[in-house]
């Protein structure tokens, strides 16, 4: 019964995880969001095992991902190497960012380079309108740019947006 609200979508909820994730590498929360979406092969026990890994050593999921790709962790090399991708996938977006891309940018690389858009416009009925979703996501990604003039590296270290409160990761603008 009603419309789903913007910042509640699917799409925009994802490619926001992804967001938070390149802003605060420990958003675990975030990363158990996106490690999968769209689909990479890895399952809820390679989850656990680097979860695990991650209480056990301090780290955060994503830490623990780096690891476990040098083989700590006790994970075979099929969930290395899936991980690895992933972890490569994050490291190229923090590269882009870090670049000097603006925060619209930054969510097109998102939206490409992690097979998104594909997924999206190959997933069920509903793809044109999630990708409809995306691109006005960007467009309020530009507004943001336009009123602040920052790239997204500037506007995720001046601490200026909105949080969720528990874990300092950053919530929906």
């Amino acid at each position: 019964v009603g419309a789903t609200a913007f910042f509640d979508r699917r799409e925009v909820k994802d490619a926001i995880a992804y967001l938070r994730l390149l802003a605060n590498p420990d958003a675990d929360s975030a990363f158990e969001r996106i490690v999968n979406v769209p689909p990479r092969g890895i399952g809820a026990a390679t989850i656990e095992k680097l979860r695990e890994q991650a209480r056990a050593s301090g780290l955060g999921l994503l830490a623990a991902a780096r690891e476990a790709r040098r083989g700590l962790g006790g994970l075979g090399p099929g969930p290395r190497k899936k991980l690895a991708g992933f972890v490569e996938l994050i490291d190229g977006l923090v590269a882009v960012r870090d670049g000097g891309a603006t925060l619209a940018e930054l969510l097109i690389q998102v939206v490409e380079r992690s097979g998104y858009r594909d997924h999206v416009e190959h997933d069920d009925g509903d793809g044109p309108d999630r990708m409809r979703n995306l691109a006005e996501l960007v467009n309020v990604a530009s507004d943001y740019n336009a009123e602040h003039g920052e790239d997204a590296k500037a506007a995720a270290d001046d601490g200026d947006g909105p949080r969720d409160g528990d874990d300092g990761e950053a919530a929906a603008p």
